[in-house]
């Protein structure tokens, strides 16, 4: 049987997106209920945070230095990314978690993972927060380790 790491952490539940927006904490609080019936079958991970070198192995300086401001002032970077206080602590957290996960496969910690992180990724370019988005951490983005596990 093939051992598959759940990798979240509290913190994502932090990034506040507010009342009706559609990537909210709802989505993660239902995923948790889920994974409840479950989670004695998982290895539970706690993310790392991603350090300034990991984003910038996507993203500029300048992008980075953005994301902090504007989160730290609860400023949106446009009418879909949102930001709150704990915004860009949570998106640390989102990277690290796909580092997590690249980083336990390769030392045969655990076959796959599944990380529940929020605020999402894959919108991101290396030079604009966007589409809910704040930092691109699609495993294939950070880290050159993926593509030598075969996992695409």
């Amino acid at each position: 049987m093939k051992r598959v790491a759940w990798i979240t952490d509290n913190i994502y539940l932090k990034h506040n997106t507010g009342g009706n927006h559609p990537e909210s904490v709802e989505r993660l609080i239902s995923i948790n209920l889920k994974i409840k019936t479950i989670i004695d079958k998982l290895i539970e991970i706690k993310p790392r945070f991603a350090t300034k070198d990991d984003i910038e192995m996507v993203h500029n300086k300048s992008l980075i230095q953005t994301v902090k401001e504007k989160s730290k002032n609860e400023i949106p970077i446009d009418l879909d990314t949102v930001l709150s206080k704990e915004s860009y602590k949570s998106a640390l957290k989102a990277v690290g978690a796909g580092l997590e996960a690249i980083d336990g496969i390769k030392e045969s910690r655990f076959d796959r993972a599944f990380c529940a992180v929020r605020p999402p990724g894959h919108h991101a370019t290396p030079t604009q927060s966007m589409g809910f988005c704040l930092f691109n951490y699609t495993l294939d983005k950070i880290t050159p380790s993926f593509h030598t596990l075969h996992l695409l």
